[in-house]
């Protein structure tokens, strides 16, 4: 009896101590006098975000009603959220060495180590990886591709030429130019395409994995060893008994990058060399271990091969949605700012 009251007593005194803990991190944004909405006890602001169709549709609301600067709890973790200009440009540009890391939510966690992109890498990896791919896209550098794109180009203006004057929706040109820049593949039916859409269209966010790792963060541990264990498995049962696993299949991040593992080891073997932006990545890639030491000289630096896969799928699947997106729109602009048209086109005949 004398055990269960002390136990009782302790677990009381863990219980209001978490309260207490939880209702200082609730008035963070309070104690600064920063704007924004009421939390909710235990989940912060994490469900107005999951029963919004799209998070962007909640946080566009919010910032409507407290403004440019603003902040949320994603659980009992406060988070700004700012679209003011001034302050956006000082982080992204001006400051922008010192803001380069991005909060990761739990499955992005998983794919961290080696194989981490420029979007998932943190600190000194980051840097490194920015250092060595920033001279991929210098002018020179993207003049060598210019060819390749601009044939991409001109198929497209055969397609927008068939249309003979009648109404089509652009947008599915658009991605189709994208993904036949980055894949040399522009069927609206092939694989590579709906591995891309697929790979864009899952929000991470909404899965029940995240949520739960968002609401009780001392679990990530846990889970993270779980579905590391269950993608081991299914990779090794998928060789033992392949006929038993062929319906299962791969997250299409992951099918993509199996995809362009094999396109590497094709290209090394053969030996040919292409100018595009596979082949100038592979000539700054080692199979040795790469550390990231902050003295160390950057300008010796590589990326190991496996993070070149990563770097690869994150263009091709960046790429893909965002560039057909951004042309879209702009056809839209040009097509209902006719002002804005004419001065294009002056500047194009001009250049």
């Amino acid at each position: 009896m004398f055990i269960t009251s002390i136990l009782l007593c302790t677990f009381i005194a863990l219980l209001i101590n978490h309260v207490r803990t939880l209702k200082s991190r609730y008035n963070y944004f309070v104690q600064w006098n920063i704007p924004g909405p009421p939390p909710q006890f235990f989940f912060g602001h994490l469900l107005k975000l999951w029963s919004a169709p799209i998070s962007f549709e909640q946080t566009r609301d919010w910032t409507h009603r407290y403004g440019s600067i603003y902040g949320i709890s994603e659980g009992t973790h406060p988070v700004y959220i700012v679209s003011d200009i001034d302050f956006l440009q000082e982080v992204y540009i001006k400051q922008f060495s010192s803001f380069h890391s991005r909060p990761l939510n739990f499955l992005a966690g998983i794919l961290q180590g080696k194989g981490s992109h420029l979007v998932f890498a943190q600190g000194n990896q980051w840097r490194r990886q920015r250092h060595v791919i920033n001279p991929t896209f210098t002018p020179a550098k993207l003049k060598i591709m210019k060819p390749l794109m601009n044939k991409c180009i001109q198929l497209l203006m055969v397609k927008l030429d068939e249309m003979n004057g009648q109404e089509f929706n652009i947008f599915i040109l658009y991605k189709r130019l994208t993904m036949d820049i980055l894949y040399m593949q522009n069927d609206v039916d092939n694989i590579y395409m709906e591995k891309s859409a697929a790979s864009v269209s899952v929000q991470l966010d909404k899965l029940f994995v995240v949520k739960l790792s968002n609401v009780v963060p001392f679990l990530i541990p846990l889970l993270t060893r779980l579905i590391k264990a269950r993608m081991f498995l299914v990779d090794k049962l998928r060789g033992m008994i392949p006929w038993l696993m062929r319906n299962v299949e791969d997250l299409p991040s992951v099918w993509i990058i199996k995809r362009v593992g094999n396109v590497v080891r094709e290209r090394l073997k053969s030996g040919k060399r292409q100018m595009d932006l596979l082949q100038l990545m592979l000539d700054v890639a080692t199979n040795d271990e790469v550390k990231d030491n902050e003295n160390e000289d950057l300008t010796t630096k590589h990326l190991h091969y496996s993070e070149v896969l990563s770097n690869v799928f994150l263009f091709m699947v960046a790429g893909f949605e965002s560039t057909a997106t951004a042309l879209a729109f702009s056809t839209y602009v040009l097509a209902t700012e006719p002002d804005v048209q004419k001065k294009l086109q002056q500047e194009i005949d001009e250049n």
